[in-house]
């Protein structure tokens, strides 16, 4: 295994994790930090010392009232979020493209879910569908969203913010992708700054620090303090990594410097630039996220278009030795962070404007990359209980699934166990597959279906 991961140490790391590999980030002897909770070095569990400390400092930097260290990433964060908020049978209104981990969370509470669907290729909710699911379903606790999405583009979480406290509900945000937003006024208004009760950020992803890095802040007094910590508890190793603690401890020591972002700034804007211009490989930018109803966009993402009939995962990693962060089935995504070389900007500037001149133009076609909307017959938890077969993926039809059917990345299920296998789904979980895309929970074209 080590001997495959330094093989590939020569790609150019446009993907997470955020410290891209840069020692002038992570310099350390990781070895002299791998430590256990002896005399003097506090336990993440019940701090009172340097990782009490560490999180009070954090939360400084972040502007919240609490923030929570996480070391099993952002996905037992979120666990660890709807069961403090939430009780079994408790009701929840939620983003139909929430991260598997959320649905990890409704299986094991037994939360109800109530979704919004967006109307449009990359999901954007409807904030008067928000309103009226707000006003219509009066056991609700809490609103999870999802913002940004991994494309980058950012909802109005301070307009869903006031809707959700007018309704006295509490407002959760996996904005996984944003932690680096409130370091730099060219990034979007941070989740925490927009008024949400609770923030998840998955440091990991777009800042200098370690996998499964991941902080959960508490940004209001509607939360239960003491609740959180009892689940951090149980969704988290007894035995946390204080590498990945004293990473983040000092990274964000680091780059909360006066400007430390600003040449990372500058830098997005003049890559931007360069290649705004070109119409096969397009750039998504702040007018594509206003068209498709969102309120911002992120410009550390670099999120591509594909107007070609090409794999330009494979141009890229191939003929660049550029590894990129996905490839859907009409963008693909170059993740950056402030950890980025001038060098990585410019081998991305010069793949990209290669790839402009040399691939046949086609007139741009969104295929339907979005949640499909599906009858729902069982509860997750209640689905989780019944005796489940595999049929093949055509047989599937009217079918209850009994499991995730997952594009990754992102993480996000085009169906979630209970809900009714569609034709429409069918068709789409086939278009994935065979444009080479990873789908998870299909095997050798077997699902599994509840059996009757």
């Amino acid at each position: 295994m080590e001997e495959k991961i330094l093989q590939l140490k020569n790609l150019y790391p446009f993907h997470m994790p955020g410290h891209k590999r840069n020692k002038n980030f992570i310099g350390q002897d990781l070895l002299n930090l791998d430590m256990t909770e002896i005399d003097g070095l506090d336990n993440l569990h019940n701090p009172n010392g340097i990782i009490k400390d560490a999180q009070e400092n954090c939360a400084k930097i972040f502007g919240c009232h609490k923030s929570f260290f996480v070391v099993n990433g952002a996905s037992s964060a979120i666990m660890s979020t709807i069961f403090s908020v939430c009780n079994e049978n408790d009701e929840i209104i939620a983003m139909r493209n929430s991260h598997k981990s959320f649905y990890n969370a409704l299986e094991l509470s037994g939360v109800h879910a109530h979704y919004l669907y967006g109307k449009n290729f990359w999901n954007a909710i409807n904030y008067d569908e928000l309103e009226n699911l707000l006003r219509q379903k009066s056991n609700v606790k809490a609103v999870f969203v999802t913002s940004p999405n991994y494309e980058g583009f950012c909802l109005d979480v301070k307009k869903i913010a006031q809707l959700t406290h007018q309704y006295k509900k509490i407002l959760i945000v996996d904005e996984a992708h944003g932690s680096h937003f409130i370091f730099h006024e060219k990034f979007p208004l941070s989740a925490i700054k927009s008024g949400a009760d609770i923030v998840i950020n998955s440091l990991h992803k777009t800042l200098p620090c370690l996998t499964q890095s991941a902080v959960l802040h508490i940004n209001s007094n509607l939360i239960d303090t003491e609740r959180v910590k009892k689940y951090l508890t149980m969704f988290q190793t007894s035995s946390p990594s204080y590498i990945f603690m004293s990473i983040i401890d000092s990274t964000l020591k680091k780059i909360s410097q006066p400007n430390f972002f600003d040449k990372y700034a500058k830098k997005l804007e003049d890559v931007r630039n360069i290649l705004s211009d070109n119409k096969i490989i397009h750039l998504a930018n702040k007018f594509d996220a206003k068209n498709f109803g969102f309120n911002d966009l992120d410009i550390s993402k670099l999120t591509f278009f594909v107007n070609s009939n090409i794999n330009a995962e494979k141009i890229l990693r191939d003929k660049f030795s550029i590894q990129i962060e996905m490839q859907g089935l009409n963008h693909f995504i170059a993740l950056s962070s402030i950890a980025d070389t001038d060098l990585g900007f410019e081998k991305l500037i010069h793949a990209i404007n290669y790839l402009e001149k040399n691939c046949e133009y086609k007139k741009l076609h969104f295929e339907q990359e979005t949640p499909i909307k599906l009858k729902t017959a069982l509860s997750v938890k209640q689905t989780n209980l019944k005796s489940k077969k595999y049929v093949k993926l055509e047989k599937s039809l009217n079918k209850i699934s009994a499991d995730y059917i997952t594009v990754y990345p992102p993480g996000i299920p085009l169906i979630i166990p209970g809900e009714i296998i569609s034709q429409e789904i069918i068709e789409s979980v086939k278009n994935y597959m065979n444009k080479g895309i990873n789908v998870l929970g299909v095997k050798e074209n077997f699902v599994a279906i509840v059996e009757h």
